[in-house]
């Protein structure tokens, strides 16, 4: 729980480093907040295993004949 917990707190502090507090996301489009969501779900985490949130939670495997 504690995991999870500091987790969190370390995702919100990097999103605010993109958006300051209190700030209206209207004023972003939807690329820029893309760019957000990538950048951050790419960060190697201890958490994960030195793994990335993208590389744990979308991989997808292939399969060939």
């Amino acid at each position: 729980m504690v995991k999870r917990v500091k987790s969190k707190k370390l995702t919100k502090i990097l999103i605010c480093g993109f958006f300051p507090k209190r700030s209206d996301l209207t004023n972003f489009n939807d690329q820029e907040i893309i760019a957000v969501v990538t950048d951050v779900n790419s960060r190697h985490t201890r958490s994960l295993g030195r793994k990335s949130p993208s590389e744990v939670f979308f991989v997808k495997t292939l399969y060939l004949c």
